[in-house]
């Protein structure tokens, strides 16, 4: 009966702690909130030298591009997806002309809820 109830309470705990990582914003589509934090880690693949310039690019690009595409309904998700989709474009932009991104991302991270 001990063994169990550890068990439970590991299985408990574990959930709790995968799902702290993944709080999408209120009112923010799933789909926007995936491409918001895809596009982060092309960046910092790219600030750590694992893809190149143009690599990152061309990946960063095509999510907003996407995020363009997104047909979505609620008027709160449209905004938010338009402000990440923005977002998403200067980034792509900064790190194609060699601009200083890092506050691009920041920004990025903040309205994903990640900081």
């Amino acid at each position: 009966m001990k063994r169990f109830g550890i068990i439970f309470i590991c299985i408990i705990l574990a959930s709790a702690f995968v799902a702290c990582g993944s709080v999408i914003p209120q009112g923010m589509d799933k789909k926007t909130y995936e491409i918001g934090k895809n596009a982060l880690e092309v960046a910092e693949n790219y600030d750590k030298g694992l893809i190149s310039k143009d690599e990152a690019y061309e990946r960063i690009n095509t999510m907003a591009n996407r995020l363009e595409k997104l047909n979505l309904d609620d008027a709160t998700a449209q905004r938010k997806n338009g402000v990440i989709q923005a977002v998403v474009k200067l980034l792509a932009i900064q790190i194609r002309f060699d601009s200083d991104y890092y506050d691009t991302i920041d920004d990025l991270k903040e309205y994903l809820g990640l900081k």
